[in-house]
């Protein structure tokens, strides 16, 4: 059965699993998924508008064939895949709060408020998947953070330290992230 944008209005998913769900094709409207896992979940043109998606794992299937799409939703927190597509999201200042524990592993940088998955290794393989859009369908880091409104443009810059900096000061051959 194909489905076409069923839409579900005012839902509190708060601490809900749907690991290994699809949820292709739905369209979250004015729900809450604070605290919850969406690992490993297929969410092929998923749309989530006016939604609160603060401290969410967000790990998307990368078999996810056109990456979710977020409308006036609220991120804090939530651990977002390199390929997302963040024109919608409204975004606040950091807290101090430390990155997501993620059982597979993994690195992180700011963006925002939000924290935005790094490859744990920069080899030659990271290197072509989290950077290189022409070899992934238009999908990248770099694409990703430019994806983010235009009202951001701090977030996008390099001079404020954040994605320039950080992927200058990571050389393939070092293999890791320099320690904090």
């Amino acid at each position: 059965m194909e489905r076409d944008g069923d839409i579900i209005k005012g839902f509190n998913f708060s601490n809900s699993k749907f690991t290994y769900s699809d949820i292709s094709h739905l369209h979250f409207d004015e729900c809450r998924f604070t605290y919850s896992t969406l690992s490993d979940v297929v969410c092929s043109n998923t749309k989530f508008s006016n939604s609160d998606m603060n401290e969410v794992l967000l790990q998307y299937s990368i078999t996810t064939q056109q990456q979710p799409s977020f409308i006036d939703t609220t991120l804090k927190n939530t651990l977002i895949r390199h390929k997302a597509n963040l024109s919608g999201v409204i975004l606040h200042e950091p807290d101090n709060s430390s990155p997501p524990s993620v059982s597979r592993g993994g690195n992180f940088i700011r963006l925002g408020d939000i924290w935005l998955q790094m490859p744990l290794l920069w080899t030659e393989n990271a290197v072509d998947g989290f950077l290189n859009h022409e070899h992934n369908n238009g999908k990248s880091i770099l694409m990703t953070i430019d994806s983010l409104p235009d009202k951001y443009s701090q977030e996008k810059s390099p001079g404020n330290g954040r994605p320039g900096e950080v992927i200058a000061g990571w050389p393939l051959n070092r293999g890791r992230y320099p320690a904090s």
